[in-house]
Order: structure tokens, then sequence, then C-alpha cells
């Protein structure tokens, strides 16, 4: 069985740490029903005729829990799963191991995965790895409308300049780790409206670096991030990019770069849920940026102690 977890130590600065960009929930908030079994999560569709919301992930990976855990930790996004039979399955299960075999190893090497499946089982969209409040959100909302991949291939081969179904294909793509199919579509986007009248431009520079972020390109994912960030038409995008820059950096160790982001979102960001979660990064990044000074003191005397021992 070959998959791809996660890129380590991105996902672990993002949710390792009690971080995603989402409401908080309170003691008092629900919580997600997950089905203790498949069997019967699919009874239970049948005869409540909602959809099946399957996560496959690997409870040999901290990397998994934790992506399951934050990415239904935010209050829109649980209400929205109460719309949905759900249920967990690791891969090292018999049940993980055949939803894995039947639905994904021929579509993703990523885990973990979100299945999305009609009330009889049949496969309606899936996505791969950590998804953020923001974008979970409207893809929850898409699949409980009944608009499928499927359905927006039609309409796009039906009228390949509608802007707004060429943009939904290519995030949905995005959404699936699937870049190939994802890279036409957002050209085609750039010919549409080349002067990003309709501010998709903006969006898919923030998809893109999260995108690269998951996959390990931290170079092509500042580039993105960095453009997103400057742009002043919608600020709610241009600092999640800027928490995004933080995380990266973090990422690559060059804590003072995540450092100093965090600090000024702490202070100056407009959204609540953005100085909150730079606040609470900022001792994390401390405690790294502190260790690493130290080892850079501590370099040379090793070097020296190397040189006296030759």
């Amino acid at each position: 069985m070959r998959y791809k977890r996660l890129h380590l130590s991105l996902t672990m600065a993002v949710v390792g740490c009690g971080l995603s960009l989402c409401n908080v929930v309170t003691a008092d908030s629900p919580t997600v029903n997950w089905v203790a079994s498949w069997d019967e999560a699919r009874q239970l569709a049948k005869s409540s005729g909602k959809l099946l919301m399957v996560v496959v992930y690997d409870s040999q990976c901290p990397t998994c829990i934790e992506c399951k855990k934050r990415m239904f930790s935010d209050a829109s996004i649980i209400k929205l799963t109460h719309r949905f039979i759900c249920y967990a399955a690791d891969i090292n299960s018999k049940v993980g191991k055949e939803l894995w075999q039947k639905h994904l190893a021929k579509r993703t090497d990523v885990l973990p995965a979100t299945l999305f499946m009609s009330p009889t089982g049949e496969l309606i969209d899936f996505v791969t790895g950590y998804l953020i409040a923001g974008v979970f959100e409207p893809l929850l909302k898409r699949i409980l409308s009944g608009v499928t991949i499927k359905d927006l291939m039609a309409r796009v081969e039906r009228h390949p300049n509608d802007i707004d179904a060429v943009y939904a294909l290519a995030i949905a793509y995005l959404e699936r780790d699937q870049m190939g199919l994802a890279r036409p579509l957002l050209e085609r986007i750039k010919r549409i409206d080349p002067k990003d009248k309709h501010g998709y431009g903006i969006s898919i520079e923030l998809h893109l670096g999260i995108y690269y972020a998951y996959n390990g390109k931290m170079r092509d994912a500042l580039k993105h991030l960095t453009r997103a960030a400057k742009q002043k038409r919608d600020i709610n995008i241009a600092e999640e990019a800027r928490f995004q820059m933080a995380i990266v950096y973090y990422a690559m160790a060059r804590y003072e770069d995540a450092y100093r982001i965090c600090d000024e979102l702490s202070k100056q960001a407009r959204r609540q849920d953005i100085r909150q979660m730079a606040a609470r990064l900022l001792p994390v990044i401390r405690a790294a940026r502190e260790e690493q000074r130290k080892e850079k003191q501590r370099q040379p005397q090793k070097q020296r102690k190397a040189t006296r021992e030759a």
C-alpha cells in the first residue's frame, strides 16, 4: 500500500499547536457524531437518506490524527456535519484498507482523505489533506447542495468561459491534490479575466500557496502567499495569507520572519481569529528561535573541540 502523509513539519506547526483558521469551539458547542462502525454508518445513511462522510486516516501517523481532530473543531463545520452520517476509518483496519483500495488508491496518495458518498455508498466526491475552515465549509455546502465534480465538469464543457464554474472546478481539483487537472483551468481563468475583475485570482493565490505548502514546496508556497498577502482588495484573504506565510517560515526554520509576521498580526490584524492565533503561535516560535540561537552559539565550541581532537 503506497500513500503519503501530509508534510509533517508544516502541518504540525498548524495543528500540533492547536491552531486552525476557524471559529472557537466552546464547552457548550456541539460535537461531530462519529458512528462507531462502518456497517452502522451505512445502515443509518440508508434509513435516513443522509450522505456519508468518511475520513480515511492513519492511526500510526500523529499528523493524520491531529488533522482529523482540527478539521472538525470549527463550530460551523460541526453544525454542517450533522447533515451527514460521519465515520472515521483507520487505513490499518480492514474497512480502511477496503475503502482506500476501492475509492482512493488510483486517485491520490495523500492521507488523510475525506470521502463523500451517497446513502447507498456510491462515491460522490473526495478531498485530501487538512482543510482550513474557510475552504472546508464551502466544500461541505457544495456537496450538500448536490453539485458534484461531474456536474461542474459538464457545466464547464457546455460553457467553457463560465468563470464561476471554471473557478469552482479548479478549486475542487486542488482540494483533491490534482494539480495536473487544476492547472489548465487556472490558466483559463487568467485568459477569461486578465484584470481579475471577479477577484478569483486573489483567492487562487491563497489556495495555491496552501497547496504547495502542504506538498512541501515552501518556496513556491511563499511566492503565491506573498502575492495574496500584498493585495489590498480583500483584507480577509490578505491576513489569512500572511498567517500562512508565518507558518511556512516556521516550517522552514526561518523563525525571525515567522515571529515578525505573527507579532504584527497579533497586534494589528482586523480579524479577531487571526489576532488570537498569531498570539498563540508567538511563544512557540519564540522558543524555537531561542533554541536556534543557542545552537548557533554552540557551533563554534563544537568546531574548536573537533579541531583539538583532530
